[in-house]
């Protein structure tokens, strides 16, 4: 068993096993509710509708199990702000990496537990300091990867249509966080998301458009806007050369092609270039532009780039060899770019 479904099952039993009178579900979490009158609360949410929150109340420090349960609703408006006190199960599980279980039920899972702590929370989502946000997203990412584990699985079967559902469930989950978190980075995260399910339903043009449109909204766009809109300048261009293989020799098509090269190589070198010290960003980018210099049949400059990723980021390797065809055979990547 992983360590990600242990600790799920091992948090959902200590729970069952705790006095329903005493302790609220996994799915609430404790808060602290501060109300635009002054009164502090502290509670388990424990359901919402329309307006309204259910809290159990927690205030008593010296709570007997045996005490009937408090619960109380609090109005939307007259909420301040909701501070989480008892995040620590779900950075558990939003932390894990949805790329690293091999397990299908794991990440399922994983989506339980997580649509258990977004339905019950989610009526808070555009309450200030609440991280409500970082939970939609990270359920719409795992929908995202259970579709991706799902499609490698059926390969060219038509899929059930809750399967087939996935994508426009994790969608809606984005959009939604984009448009209602008070949380800026939530809702940059809930953006890209998006766009990259843009990516996944072929709708790529209208994904370049809108990356487009992110960079140029500020002097100084988030790398997310930026990666976005290099990912789906890279599909646009391979799908183009998987369509005209010749198009060196193709008058009409190599000024596009070329033009989306360039396009590529200038949005992706800039997390790399302004900001080295974000690895994650910095190495998709450079891993970009080592496909696109692949793709421009420079071997040279494709090794060379693939020299530097390894070199300042070392435990992007294995992504490095997922995307750049003549390492994909290799089990020693460091000896094929030398």
């Amino acid at each position: 068993m992983s360590m990600i479904l242990k600790l799920i099952t091992m948090s959902l039993s200590a729970s069952a096993a705790t006095s329903a009178a005493y302790s609220a579900s996994l799915a609430g979490s404790l808060h602290t509710f501060h109300m635009n009158s002054g009164e502090v609360r502290n509670g388990y949410i424990m359901g919402n509708k329309d307006d309204w929150v259910r809290i159990q109340v927690a205030d008593s420090q010296n709570a007997n199990p045996a005490d009937p349960i408090v619960t109380v609703l609090l109005k939307h408006p007259s909420i301040r702000k909701v501070i989480p006190l008892e995040w620590h199960f779900w950075d558990s599980i939003i932390e894990s990496k949805n790329e690293e279980p091999q397990d299908q039920e794991i990440l399922k899972q994983k989506k339980k537990a997580l649509e258990e702590g977004w339905n019950a929370m989610c009526s808070i989502l555009g309450t200030p300091e609440t991280r409500v946000g970082t939970l939609g997203n990270a359920l719409a990412q795992t929908l995202v990867a259970l579709w991706r584990k799902n499609l490698d699985i059926r390969k060219t079967q038509i899929p059930p249509t809750s399967e087939a559902d996935l994508l426009d469930v994790a969608q809606n989950l984005y959009a939604t966080v984009e448009k209602k978190s008070h949380c800026p980075q939530e809702r940059i995260t809930a953006r890209a998301g998006r766009l990259a399910i843009q990516r996944f339903k072929k709708k790529n043009h209208e994904a370049i458009e809108e990356a487009k449109k992110w960079t140029e909204e500020s002097p100084h766009p988030p790398l997310e806007a930026w990666d976005a809109l290099g990912e789906s300048l890279l599909i646009e261009v391979e799908e183009l050369i998987q369509a005209h293989p010749r198009w060196k020799q193709d008058r009409f098509v190599q000024p596009q092609i070329i033009s989306l090269f360039n396009n590529c190589l200038n949005a992706s070198f800039i997390s790399f270039v302004r900001h080295p010290a974000e690895g994650h960003w910095a190495a998709r980018g450079l891993i970009r532009c080592a496909r696109i210099y692949e793709l421009w049949e420079n071997p040279q400059l494709t090794k060379q780039t693939a020299a530097d990723l390894i070199q300042f980021y070392p435990k992007f390797q294995n992504h490095l060899s997922s995307r750049i065809s003549f390492l994909q055979n290799s089990t020693d990547s460091e000896k094929q770019i030398q």
